[in-house]
């Protein structure tokens, strides 16, 4: 995967509302923290996969100390695909002990149906869009594509969060589109997309005068990682959104809107 390859300035603009609140979490006192070793989470070890009505998470954590770490409580939260959304708790699971230089995988089953959805095409009246949509398709999946951020409860400033749309396909030689929900921020936000494989577009565009993600499927039997890196201007913080694609014959999937 490339470099960064252009970018899109955004102003903010008035988003749908949200019906998810940020959790409170109380940080531990500064005697409490000194005393817990607990694992290292990291993105790249946070993983899952839909099976059925099912949604089969696991998160690996690792130990990389010459000691021995404490036990701890793995929270587990869940948003709507995007960056900088907030979540809610949908588990907490107790993790024993790691030994030094240990590395477990620890499992978490969720029923899909408590996990958010990304909103659809279905019920969009526009007549603006219905010109667009002549031109472009709107990307969807049958798997769940959504934000999960997995932190332990005495050390909440350590949280990982992953953003992904993994397994999208679109029909060859066609480009589909995915819009970009902005929350109120009156210094706005940027926008970089990574450079696709060999045969494939990939640009950030104005489009009904909203940013949107277009993406272009070569043959058929292709595929191709892009991350979409959403950067908060008030604060620097850069959000990187994960997806991969497959080009088929036939129509693709409909994925919708990504509120970040």
């Amino acid at each position: 995967m490339g470099s960064t390859a252009r970018k899109l300035d955004v102003s903010p603009w008035r988003s749908v509302p949200k019906p998810y609140a940020e959790p409170l979490r109380k940080l531990p006192s500064a005697s409490l923290r000194r005393a817990i070793r607990l694992p290292e989470l990291s993105r790249g070890g946070l993983q899952w996969r839909t099976n059925g009505a099912k949604v089969d998470i696991v998160v690996e954590m690792t130990n990389g100390s010459s000691e021995p770490t404490s036990s701890g409580v793995l929270v587990v939260e869940a948003a709507p695909l995007g960056a900088l959304v907030p979540g809610y708790e949908i588990a907490r699971v107790p993790v024993l002990a790691l030994d030094p230089g240990g590395r477990r995988r620890v499992p978490v089953t969720v029923p899909r149906s408590l996990l958010p959805t990304t909103r659809g095409p279905a019920g969009w009246r526009d007549q603006a869009l219905d010109i667009v949509m002549r031109e472009l398709e709107v990307v969807s999946s049958a798997d769940w594509a959504g934000n999960l951020n997995v932190w332990f409860d005495l050390a909440p400033e350590r949280a990982v969060e992953a953003h992904r749309a993994l397994d999208l396909k679109i029909a060859a030689g066609r480009r589909a589109a995915m819009w970009v929900f902005l929350p109120s921020d009156e210094n706005g936000f940027e926008f970089a997309v990574t450079t696709p494989s060999a045969g494939w577009t990939a640009e950030l565009v104005s489009l009904l005068s909203r940013p949107a993600l277009v993406v272009g499927a070569p043959a058929a039997g292709n595929r191709t990682a892009i991350t979409l890196i959403v950067t908060r201007r008030s604060d620097g913080r850069a959000v990187p959104v994960e997806f991969s694609f497959e080009s088929v014959e036939g129509p693709g999937e409909h994925l919708g809107c990504i509120p970040v």
